[in-house]
């Protein structure tokens, strides 16, 4: 009786790890079948951001390529391992500040949504040649219309931003 009870055991053990790798096998190919779509439409989506901000792409390859603690990484080398807690202590700075807008009012929302629509009617209607970069675009977005006015003043003065 033990000696079935053990068998039985030992059957329903490896059944049951059978399942589990082959349950293993079954997903794979759908969490990359899943990563895959999120990628294209993300892809997609940076496309149709850099069709109406061209000079976007290489202000984000600028940022991302910017050695971010210059002075500080010739003398620790080894902090260059953690440069994506940099990036995400300021993207979670980033969403704070979005969170705070929304909070105040919509009004602001609704004004960095006029801005950023003027600043591209701006650049492929009436054709002014500014250069769009990430700074510029955070400008508009916290500040909407007096923001782009601002940048357009500085634009045409000369003043590089």
């Amino acid at each position: 009786m033990r000696k079935v009870l053990l068998c039985t055991t030992l059957l329903f053990t490896v059944l049951f790890f059978i399942q589990t790798v082959a349950a293993e096998d079954m997903l794979k190919p759908m969490i990359d079948s899943l990563f895959n779509a999120i990628k294209s439409l993300i892809d997609k989506i940076l496309d149709f951001l850099y069709l109406l901000f061209p000079s976007l792409g290489n202000s984000i390859r600028n940022l991302f390529s910017y050695d971010i603690l210059y002075p500080i990484s010739e003398w620790f080398p080894f902090i260059r391992n953690f440069y994506f807690l940099f990036y995400l202590a300021a993207f979670f700075a980033i969403m704070l500040i979005i969170a705070k807008l929304w909070s105040l009012s919509k009004h602001y929302i609704i004004n960095s949504i006029v801005g950023i629509i003027l600043l591209m009617i701006l650049i492929h209607f009436l054709g002014v040649e500014i250069q769009v970069t990430i700074l510029k675009l955070i400008i508009i977005a916290i500040f909407g219309i007096p923001g782009l006015i601002f940048i357009l003043i500085l634009h045409y003065l000369g003043i590089p931003l």
